[in-house]
């Protein structure tokens, strides 16, 4: 937290009037794919609608600052999502050092967390659209607890993913309307291992007459592919968050 205000304090000095915006959404995301573990405390495939958490609305908030300057674009932003439900497993799954037989109904809770900084320099700048590219990271933390319905076994799985990322901005106006959409990809091979990361955050914005601020429709979706290791193990994941939101920015 402290660098990341240092870095906020450098671009402000950088900056002689820098458009400040902060942002509150409230994000309904949901969860589709499945999960695979290679060996030791994890091994095993199960799907999110075998473990009960697939499509499961749940709305959470989600902050983000946003300074805009003549150089470019910085944003951070962090977007929660959790979600719980029971299922029936399709396969033998062995989870946190416990082993769960097919067939068996569970309980899973999930937690997902993304941590998203950007920045990017304009390219095109022409009325009425804009076209940044730049650089980013994003950093999953995903969390789950599966407990086995009737029965004491109970599997735990905490995995942090940092990934960074290529960015692409679109940014217009027209009227009282803005429109954006924002493009992270990152994209490795690592001795076979292929791993993909999409983060696509599209919103429409409308001015609330002479108030700094404006209303905000958007939809948001992040989605995972590949094999990532973490802990000594490697996880595979094919997975997609997301869904709509609606939220409020001030500016300053």
């Amino acid at each position: 937290m402290h660098k990341l205000l240092l870095i906020l304090s450098a671009l402000c000095a950088a900056c002689s009037s820098p458009d400040v915006r902060l942002c509150s959404d409230s994000v309904v995301p949901v969860a589709q794919g499945s999960i695979v573990g290679r060996g030791g405390e994890f091994s095993g495939r199960a799907s999110f609608g075998e473990l009960g958490v697939e499509d499961v609305e749940k709305a959470g908030a989600a902050p983000r600052i946003e300074i805009r300057s003549e150089t470019g674009t910085f944003s951070f932003g962090y977007m929660p999502a959790t979600y719980a439900g029971e299922g029936t497993l399709a396969d033998d799954l062995r989870f946190g050092g416990e082993n769960f037989l097919q067939d068996s109904g569970v309980y899973t809770e999930m937690g997902a967390g993304f941590m998203t900084a950007r920045w990017t320099q304009d390219l095109v700048r022409s009325e009425p659209v804009t076209v940044s590219v730049g650089v980013g990271f994003c950093g999953l933390g995903l969390k789950m607890r599966v407990q086995e319905l009737g029965g004491t076994g109970q599997g735990e799985f905490n995995e942090l993913i940092p990934l960074p990322m290529a960015v692409a901005r679109l940014r217009g106006n027209f009227g009282g309307l803005d429109f954006e959409a924002s493009y992270g990809l990152h994209e490795t091979s690592d001795g076979g291992n292929d791993r993909r990361l999409q983060d696509l955050d599209a919103r429409l914005s409308l001015d609330l007459g002479d108030a700094s601020g404006a209303l905000v429709l958007g939809y948001r979706a992040v989605q995972l592919d590949g094999l990532y290791k973490g802990g000594g193990e490697y996880t595979e994941l094919d997975a997609t968050f997301g869904g709509p939101y609606l939220g409020l920015t001030l500016g300053f």
